[in-house]
């Protein structure tokens, strides 16, 4: 009797487990994205930077450290704070700049499996102008999508 109460106990728990992970089906991931332009005759075409270096100028962390032909980057927003500064350098030869992301901060519920996400809203983005020449915004809203954000035009 204790026999068949175990066998059919461990039953009951091998085929009522599941994987609660794959019932999400929504992305959960929120970057804020910018590709690389340049002018060229008077129009903006898609280029590389050719040696990308990014840090994090909070925390002081290399999130790029000297990647090559690079045409675009996707950085994580702090929830936490309204305003994100990076240091960007293109090249080792070329002077860098910073980059200054303001934003507001939101939550959005995606799901009673998924959670939910903090999403932003670009208020603006400035650049120094040592390399690079302007910053566009082209989506002001970073939420799990893949549209990107912004055009770092370089000069």
């Amino acid at each position: 009797m204790l026999r068949n109460t175990l066998i059919l106990s461990l039953l009951v728990l091998l085929f009522s487990c599941k994987d609660d992970y794959s019932l999400c089906t929504e992305s959960r991931t929120v970057q804020f994205t910018s590709f690389f332009y340049k002018k060229v005759g008077g129009q903006e075409v898609t280029t590389n930077a050719p040696n990308l270096r990014i840090i994090d100028l909070s925390t002081n962390q290399d999130l790029f450290s000297n990647q090559p032909n690079v045409s675009s980057f996707s950085l994580v927003l702090n929830p936490l704070v309204s305003t994100m500064k990076f240091h960007i350098s293109l090249a080792t030869n070329l002077q860098a700049d910073t980059l200054t992301v303001n934003y507001t901060t939101t939550n959005k519920a995606l799901s009673a499996e998924c959670g939910a996400i903090s999403i932003h809203k670009i208020l603006s983005a400035s650049t120094t102008k040592h390399t690079l020449d302007t910053v566009k915004l082209t989506n002001v809203n970073v939420d799990n999508g893949a549209t990107p954000n912004t055009r770092i035009i370089f000069q």
